[in-house]
C-alpha cells in the first residue's frame, strides 16, 4: 500500500498508553476518507493482526466538526482479543486505517499510532495511583515511554515546540527575569527546561521519578544552570524556606490525588519567597474540551484504570488549593481543555 495519509482524516480516541486490559481491549475511534471510499481499520498487537473493522458508526461530534458528509458514519468501537499470543505483561499496540484499491484510486494506509499496552492474567486493581515513584518509573523506562506517559507523544519536533509554548506562558504569568530561581514540580524529561533554563538564573527540576530524572539529565546535557532534585511524593522537603523566586506545577495535577495537590500548593508556598510567584494547572472538567478528555476516560473499566489515569480538576478546586495556602492575587484562568492559577506570595 502507498501511504498518502491526505486521502485519510483518522483519530484514535482509546485506549491511551499503558491501558490495562483482561480479556479484550477495547478501541474507539473514527476514520473517513476524501474520495467517500470506505475506511477500514486494522489492530495489531506486537505486530500480529488482532482485529479489523470498518468505520461506518454514526459520530454526530465529527460530521459537526467537518461538515462533510463523509464523517457522519465514520466511527468504529470493537473489542480486541489476544488471540494466540504468548503471555506477558505487555503488548504494543498499533492501529492503521487504510483504503482499498478501487475505481476512485489506489490503495492507501495511514498509522493511527503505536504504543505499549499492558495485559493482567486476572481482573486486578491497577498498581495503587499514590505510589507515585512506581507508577512513573514504570512508565519511564526509555526516553520515549517517558515522553509518550507525560504529553502522549514522543515527536522531537512537537516535543520542542510544546515546551516552547510552555515556556513562553510561565514567563508571561510568573513574570520570570534573569535574576529568578525557579522550580518545575513534576519536570518529567526535561520539556520545558531547554528554553526556561537560559531565561532565568537558576533552574531546578524535581521529580518523584528516578527514571525522568534520569532522562532529563541525558536531555539537558550541557544547560550549566540546572538541578535535578528526586522529590518524595507530595512534597518539596529537600528545598530549603523561602528560597526560590518561582515555581510551577504543569501537566501533573491530572495524576496527582487531591490532596496530594493541596500538599504541593502549600509546599510551593513555604518554598517560595515573599513576592514569590506560583503557577499551576489541570484538565478542566467544567470547559467542553475538558468534559471531552473526561468522558474519554470513561471507557475504562474501573479495575483496569491505568495508575496514572488523567483526572480533572475545577477553578473553583484549584482558587481553593491557592487561597487556602495562603496566596494572594490568585488569578484563575481557564483556557479550553486546562485551567491554571497564577498568585503571588505576600
Amino acid at each position: 500500500m502507498e501511504s498518502a495519509t491526505n486521502l485519510i482524516t483518522a483519530h484514535l480516541d482509546r485506549p491511551f498508553p499503558w491501558a490495562q486490559f483482561a480479556s479484550t481491549l477495547n478501541v474507539a475511534g473514527w476514520a473517513f476518507s476524501s474520495d467517500a471510499r470506505p475506511v477500514r481499520v486494522r489492530f495489531f498487537l506486537d505486530g500480529v493482526v488482532v482485529g479489523e473493522t470498518v468505520s461506518d458508526i454514526v459520530r454526530g461530534d465529527v460530521s459537526e466538526a467537518f461538515a462533510t458528509p463523509q464523517a457522519v458514519a465514520c466511527g468504529f468501537d470493537m473489542n480486541l482479543g489476544r488471540g494466540e499470543l504468548a503471555d506477558r505483561d505487555q503488548y504494543i499496540l498499533r492501529a492503521e486505517a487504510f483504503l482499498d484499491a478501487d475505481e476512485h484510486g489506489p490503495a492507501v494506509v495511514s498509522s493511527l499510532g503505536e504504543f505499549p499496552v499492558e495485559w493482567v492474567s486476572t481482573i486486578q486493581t491497577s498498581r495503587s495511583r499514590g505510589d507515585y515513584r512506581q507508577v512513573w518509573d514504570g512508565v519511564a523506562r526509555n526516553m520515549n515511554e517517558a515522553r509518550v506517559s507525560v504529553a502522549g507523544y514522543s515527536d522531537d519536533a512537537e516535543w520542542e515546540r510544546t515546551g516552547l509554548e510552555s515556556t513562553e506562558l510561565l514567563v508571561r504569568l510568573c513574570e520570570i527575569t534573569s535574576t529568578d530561581v525557579v522550580m518545575e514540580i513534576g519536570c518529567g524529561a526535561g520539556r520545558i527546561a531547554h528554553t526556561l533554563a537560559p531565561k532565568c538564573a537558576k533552574w531546578i527540576g524535581g521529580d518523584v521519578s528516578v527514571n525522568m530524572l534520569g532522562h532529563a539529565a541525558q536531555a539537558l546535557q550541557g544547560v550549566p544552570n540546572i538541578e535535578l532534585v528526586a522529590l518524595a511524593g507530595s512534597d518539596l522537603r529537600a528545598i530549603g524556606d523561602g528560597t526560590l523566586d518561582v515555581a510551577y506545577c504543569t501537566v501533573v495535577f491530572m495524576h496527582l490525588d487531591e490532596w496530594d495537590r493541596f500538599r504541593y500548593v502549600s509546599e510551593m508556598y513555604r518554598v517560595l519567597k515573599s513576592g514569590g510567584r506560583v503557577y499551576f494547572d489541570n484538565f478542566n472538567l467544567l470547559s467542553d474540551d475538558g468534559w471531552d478528555f473526561f468522558v474519554e476516560q470513561c471507557a475504562h473499566e474501573p479495575v483496569h484504570r491505568p495508575a496514572n489515569i488523567s483526572r480533572s480538576s475545577t477553578p473553583q478546586e484549584l482558587r481553593a488549593y491557592a487561597e487556602r495556602a495562603g496566596f494572594t492575587e490568585v488569578k484563575v484562568l481557564p483556557a479550553g481543555l486546562f485551567v491554571a492559577v497564577a498568585a503571588m506570595k505576600p
